[in-house]
């Protein structure tokens, strides 16, 4: 589609080569996981469904790399274990049949994990205060991981990415963000350590750049590795900010990071995060602008990106090199494929609502599947799915009818920045 020409160039990320600037970037489903830890073919035909739309970039995951990083006890891939690979290697096969680039996520919870005395950087680490298990597990003070076990971590990603590439994914993303384990070593807040991993800036990376190192010693440098990281975590005073970030990315891309994702935010912080139709879209957008003043590499831009006329201005006007659209593919599986024909306004909208993606569980996120109050097809099937709801919104906010699934506003409401393209 001629107007959104920006937002359908190829791009090269490493050794591998996109054909658009659509990431659908990880988020944990809690489903199509076994007892074993294996993805099922629930879970293979919920990414072949948005395969077909044929985003640039598709990412599996968080799987974590080690027990002790789980983020609760069941509906989460995991990476610890060489049985997990006949199936990675079944849902790469099924993906790649629709030509696009699929990787997964590595991270570890730490603080943020199910267990009632996580692991974090030291013990006197504050706990979050509010975790997805926290509705059925009472935590007590964290352990403080020793020098031996923070080596073991960093070999145990390594691990996790070894079998990454035995399953076939084109690219794999560490998680450095969002108040998991990687982004405790990196922020004050949690980092209490008096070693050679905490305290000065150069301490609180090197867990990072260790894990950096393992893995690119382990894989080689043809697979495309990237790094999620926090642009902000909005923590305050002893929180990683926006000027951290921009110190640490020139490094990553020294030490062979092929591409970074700006997010911002930790549980604590969560309506950042993980934002709701309160939040304007695009609101954390200006931290992967500023990011990539400081580096070559590809960055990519998150955050409530669910228009893509929108995504198309954040590459035209060089916000950022890719666009996550995360919830906005849970709404409609094929937005990518309605795009590039340009189809706008048959694209079934995330309202922003967070009642069935994040607000699943009260406390409990992977008690409940992931559905979206859309009606797509998310995992789990609803009475109704095929009926669309369509609302009229006022000509003079600059909206047009759209088929966006929410009931019985007349008012015009949601304008670009809520809810509607326009």
């Amino acid at each position: 589609m001629e107007k959104l020409k920006h937002l359908f160039q190829p791009l090269k990320i490493g050794s591998m080569e996109v054909k658009n600037r659509v990431v659908m970037p990880a988020m944990g489903m809690g489903f199509g996981i076994d007892e074993d830890g294996c993805v099922n073919p629930q879970l293979t035909e919920f990414y072949v469904e948005r395969a077909r739309g044929r985003p640039g970039m598709m990412t599996v995951g968080g799987a974590a790399v080690d027990p002790m990083g789980l983020i609760t006890p069941r509906g989460m891939e995991v990476l610890w274990d060489d049985k997990v690979i006949p199936a990675f290697q079944e849902m790469v096969r099924a993906v790649h049949k629709y030509d696009v680039k699929f990787g997964i996520q590595l991270l570890h919870a730490g603080l943020q994990s199910y267990f009632e005395q996580p692991v974090g950087p030291s013990e006197h680490s504050p706990l979050p205060k509010f975790t997805y298990s926290a509705a059925t597990t009472v935590k007590t003070s964290p352990r403080g991981m020793s020098v031996g076990e923070v080596k073991e971590c960093v070999k145990a990603f390594g691990s996790a990415a070894e079998r990454c590439v035995k399953a076939g994914f084109d690219f794999l993303e560490v998680n450095a963000g969002h108040g998991y384990l990687i982004n405790q070593f990196l922020t004050p807040y949690f980092n209490k350590r008096t070693d050679e991993y905490g305290g000065s800036y150069e301490n609180r990376i090197r867990f990072l750049l260790e894990v950096i190192r393992e893995i690119r010693g382990r894989i080689g440098n043809e697979i495309p590795v990237g790094v999620r990281i926090n642009g902000d975590d909005f923590l305050g005073e002893d929180g990683w900010t926006l000027r951290d970030a921009c110190r640490l990315t020139p490094i990553l891309e020294k030490e062979g990071v092929n591409y970074l994702n700006v997010s911002a935010g930790t549980y604590d912080t969560g309506h950042i995060s993980l934002m709701s139709m309160y939040r304007d879209q695009g609101a954390i957008v200006y931290l992967a602008e500023e990011v990539k003043k400081h580096v070559s590499i590809p960055v990519m831009a998150v955050g409530r990106i669910k228009n893509p006329i929108m995504a198309d201005e954040i590459i035209k006007e060089g916000k950022a090199d890719l666009v996550g659209m995360g919830r906005a593919h849970l709404a409609d599986p094929e937005i990518v494929e309605k795009a590039r024909k340009g189809e706008i306004a048959d694209i079934r909208l995330c309202l922003g609502c967070a009642r069935g993606c994040i607000d699943r569980g009260g406390g409990a996120r992977y008690s409940h599947k992931l559905r979206c109050e859309s009606k797509s097809r998310s995992g789990v099937l609803h009475k109704g799915d095929t009926r669309r709801e369509e609302i009229r919104c006022q000509e003079r906010l600059g909206c047009r009818r759209r088929a966006c699934g929410i009931r019985g506003c007349q008012t015009g409401s949601l304008c670009r920045t809520q809810g509607c393209i326009v």
